[in-house]
Order: C-alpha cells, then structure tokens, then sequence
C-alpha cells in the first residue's frame, strides 16, 4: 500500500490489490485519515 499527502489539508491514500486494480481515497482532515488507516492496519 502507498499512502500520500497532497497539496493543502487534503490526505490521499492509494490501495494497490493483487489483481493489479487500485483505488484512491481522499481524506479532508487527518483525524479521519489516521483513523482509516488504523483501521487498515488492525484488519490484517
């Protein structure tokens, strides 16, 4: 998984899937962004 900021307060995360498909998420504040993340990251 690749996760970037972008310009302003705005948090990308892009998700890369074995299947070579990916999708991208935008965050507008990094409460929610951390919390995606934690998410992510508990679900393994």
């Amino acid at each position: 998984m690749e996760v970037e900021t972008i310009q302003g307060n705005i948090h990308q995360a892009k998700i890369f899937f074995i299947d070579g498909s990916n999708i991208d998420l935008k965050f507008l504040d990094k409460v929610q962004f951390d919390s995606f993340l934690l998410k992510l990251t508990n679900n393994n």
